[in-house]
């Protein structure tokens, strides 16, 4: 029997790379939101969203967010930010505190979501809860690009101070080799470990337009809108 490193028994199985914990039970129903204002899509360098200024970055969070929820009902990140919005901020903090992450990677011709993941940063490690891809990406190279950027954003508070240097993730099935192919050795029972490499040449620029979810009285999470084009997944796989 698989015991996780910190068991979390509202989360599911995650249903393309089963080595992640992802979010769970059914989705609730969301309100459509009305925008007078739509970001700007590809080609305008709002990929990211790092320009924005902060009513026009909510405005375009919420928009990446629905097209999330269109893709996966059962993330979590929709129903927080129904729950956590009125009265919340976006702020553009360099320093990252410690606490979780959603990243959303953005195909940048459409603006579709190709997947997201969830991880956290606490006292020792850094923990991977779920990934997740699309079907009509998967097979692609996604998973190994979305880990990429994973690992490198694990690494970027490190720029002002000290961090965890090991990723821990729960892997079963397949996806335990995939893991272990990327070099996450098995630690114990159905869990990975890997002491993360610096990799920040190649996302610093979207490590940097990250920004933090403050809810007025609530812990709030850092949002990553990572521009990719999905033409490229075969080359980047």
């Amino acid at each position: 029997m698989c015991v996780p490193s910190r068991p979390r028994t509202h989360l599911r199985s995650s249903a393309c790379l089963p080595a992640g914990l992802a979010s769970g039970g059914p989705a609730p129903a969301r309100r459509p939101r009305a925008r007078a204002w739509r970001a700007p899509r590809a080609g305008s360098g709002h990929g990211s969203g790092g320009d924005l200024p902060p009513e026009q970055y909510r405005a375009y969070a919420e928009e990446v967010v629905d097209a999330l929820y269109e893709v996966d009902p059962a993330c979590p990140l929709p129903t927080l930010l129904d729950a956590l919005g009125p009265g919340a901020e976006w702020v553009t903090a360099a320093a990252w505190g410690v606490g979780r992450h959603y990243v959303l990677l953005l195909d940048e011709p459409t603006g579709a979501v190709l997947a997201w993941a969830w991880l956290e940063e606490e006292a020792e490690w850094w923990t991977l809860q779920n990934i997740w891809v699309t079907q009509a990406s998967r097979s692609a190279g996604l998973g190994r690009y979305l880990m990429r950027y994973i690992e490198s954003a694990t690494q970027y508070p490190g720029l002002r101070r000290q961090v965890a240097g090991d990723l821990r993730l729960t892997a079963l099935g397949p996806a335990e080799g995939f893991y272990e192919k990327l070099g996450y050795p098995r630690l114990a029972g159905c869990v990975f470990s890997k002491e993360v490499p610096s990799t920040l040449e190649e996302f610093g620029e979207v490590h940097a337009s990250s920004r933090l979810f403050q809810p007025v009285q609530a812990d709030g999470f850092r949002l990553h809108i990572v521009p990719m084009h999905s033409a490229n997944l075969l080359e980047r796989s």
